[in-house]
């Protein structure tokens, strides 16, 4: 058996022709698409709508209930929501609830949030034990 090496080069060549022109056609439309991406969220931003829909818009601020939250929700938001119901309590309580609502979370994790997020979260010491509350 014979193989024309030259013929199996021309084919190689049409593919990569066809995956270049491919190539060029994504990455305009990945433009268009994060274009009109910062777009949206500078629109939602503006307007005061988070641009996570599982997080509670600026607009219903007053309202009392929390948002639903999934697996998919990061563990700043699960922890918002757990001292929004809950109230002030440890990192330790925090990272149980945590699991107990679904999230996978270590307590490193949920530790690591709250020092991060300052802003949000507030902790104070008593009698040796560190309570974590909302601002």
């Amino acid at each position: 058996m014979n193989i024309d090496s030259s013929a199996i080069a021309d084919v190689i060549r049409k593919e990569l022709l066809q995956d270049t022109k491919r190539l060029a056609e994504l990455q305009k439309e990945m433009v268009l698409v994060a274009g009109r991406f910062e777009a949206n969220t500078q629109w939602l931003k503006a307007h005061g709508f988070s641009v996570n829909q599982n997080q509670q818009d600026v607009r219903d601020e007053g309202k009392t209930e929390t948002p639903e939250l999934d697996a998919d929700s990061t563990i700043k938001e699960h922890v918002i929501a757990i001292l929004q119901q809950k109230g002030p309590m440890s990192i330790t309580e925090l990272h149980k609830a945590v699991e107990k609502v679904g999230k996978i979370a270590t307590r490193v994790g949920v530790d690591r949030t709250i020092r991060t997020h300052t802003d949000i979260f507030a902790m104070t010491k008593k009698d040796g034990r560190v309570s974590v509350s909302l601002k």
